[in-house]
């Protein structure tokens, strides 16, 4: 049996992230990861604030493949434009950053066993016995550990283990996205610095669909929808929009396309003794974006932080407390903004956009948007 003070079961950027900050702290980290590489395998949009990016001292310009300064806003035939000099997002190759969290992390001393599933974990009195299964070795590894770490997405086999609070149907946004190359350089001429967002309560109810330009001739194009039923419906409807099929082009190819799930509110619980959840595993995401990198990158911080005084002083870990009151109402943020957006219907969002204008709302949010910190300077 291999002994560790942290298991951190899943290597995207909140596992690796838990990781770092954990080894920096002196404390011996395992990383459990069910792959033979580290991330998200590229299911990600990967549009990430550069305010937020910068806020959690990320190494991202290597990944940056493009550098976005605005969005087009569209609802029900009304359309409103943002622009701003300064970047206000990235668009990331996310199988590079993944690899660079996960690299920065075994620098500072983790240790990745990848290709290594999670399957239980038995609570002793003096830790934890955490129960994996090798892949090539085809034999079950017992680690065990002071404190677990489920940074294993929205579907946490951590969670789910441990009795933590489930999430309801409800609670998810379903997502369709595919990356087309050779996208029609027409539509994307002049605009290859913009995203453009869809607002439609009806199709998309309660999340919208998007275009996120990587490149002139590459995009990545995507919806979401709390109806789960009715995504198939959402994605054929969305995809046959007007500017959304002109801006693939006749000649585009599907590079990448897949299915993914992203928590839109917290679990009720994050902590519960000895097992922490980081990122999606714990719903840190933005209901507003579905975006979770920023916020659970900050999360795993102070759980690292937290774990770091529980292994080395016995002290109490408060993790759920703190990371809600750094970040629980800014989250709520997010849901409140769309769950406005909900209630507006289709005519509401039309009619909020034209009053947008006619008031500047696009000049507003040119000065003080922010795609984490809403409305901060």
């Amino acid at each position: 049996m291999q002994k560790f003070d942290v298991v951190v079961v899943g290597g995207s950027v909140s596992g690796s992230a838990v990781a770092l900050h954990c080894a920096q702290a002196g404390l011996s980290v395992a990383v459990v990861e069910e792959h033979p590489l580290p991330g998200k395998y590229g299911r990600c949009t990967a549009i990430v604030s550069k305010k937020g990016l910068d806020s959690i001292g990320a190494d991202y310009p290597s990944c940056t493949l493009n550098k976005i300064h605005g969005a087009d806003i569209y609802a029900a035939g009304t359309h409103l434009g943002v622009r701003t000099s300064k970047v206000q997002a990235v668009v990331l190759d996310r199988f590079k950053f993944d690899a660079r969290c996960a690299k920065a992390a075994q620098k500072a001393g983790a240790k990745f066993l990848f290709n290594t599933r999670f399957e239980s974990f038995v609570e002793k009195k003096d830790g934890l016995v955490v129960n994996c299964k090798a892949a090539k070795a085809r034999k079950t590894l017992l680690l065990h550990c002071k404190v677990l770490v489920g940074a294993d997405g929205a579907n946490s086999s951590v969670a789910r283990t441990a009795c933590f609070p489930s999430f309801g149907e409800r609670d998810y946004a379903f997502c369709y996205e595919a990356e087309y190359s050779g996208a029609a350089a027409g539509a994307t001429a002049g605009a290859a610095d913009k995203v453009q967002v869809f607002l439609d309560s009806e199709r998309l109810s309660g999340f919208f669909g998007w275009t996120v330009p990587c490149s002139r001739s590459v995009v990545r194009i995507g919806l979401g929808t709390t109806n789960r039923s009715r995504l198939l419906y959402s994605k054929a409807a969305f995809l046959s929009e007007k500017k959304v099929r002109s801006l693939i082009g006749p000649r585009a190819k599907v590079r990448r396309e897949f299915y993914a799930m992203i928590p839109l509110r917290p679990r009720k619980r994050t902590q519960v003794s000895r097992v922490l959840l980081v990122g999606d595993a714990a719903g840190q995401a933005k209901a507003s974006t579905g975006g979770g990198i920023v916020f659970a990158s900050r999360c795993a911080r102070i759980a690292a932080n937290e774990i770091a005084a529980f292994v080395r002083h016995k002290k109490p870990m408060h993790y759920e407390r703190l990371w809600r009151n750094a970040y629980g109402r800014k989250l709520s943020l997010h849901r409140h903004i769309r769950s406005f957006f909900d209630l507006l219907g289709n005519r509401g969002l039309s009619s909020l956009l034209v009053i947008g204008r006619a008031l500047g709302l696009g000049a507003i949010l040119e000065r003080f948007g922010d795609m984490d910190e809403i409305f901060s300077a």
